[in-house]
């Protein structure tokens, strides 16, 4: 008599991932389901107060303390609003 694998026909749940300025974050790297914009700018190491947050494909400006429903496969743009160069 054979044993059935329940886990063969069951698919693993995907892991929640975004793209910021066309890198690939994962929940392992602290994307969760709701962010605020502060969340995206600290993934890239910009700081928040100086950046400026677009979701890509809607080009709608994200604020630093706004909420966000993050969606699996969602894009972001971060950049820094001020560059400051010293020498």
């Amino acid at each position: 008599m054979e044993k059935e694998d329940k886990n063969h026909d069951e698919k693993k749940p995907e892991k929640l991932h975004i793209f910021i300025n066309g890198i690939k974050f994962t929940d392992e790297q602290g994307v969760m389901p709701t962010m605020l914009g502060r969340d995206l700018a600290n993934l890239v190491r910009i700081p928040p107060e100086n950046a400026d947050i677009t979701r890509k494909n809607s080009d709608v400006k994200i604020g630093i303390d706004e909420t966000i429903h993050v969606k699996n496969g969602d894009h972001f743009e971060v950049i820094r609003r001020k560059v400051e160069a010293g020498f």
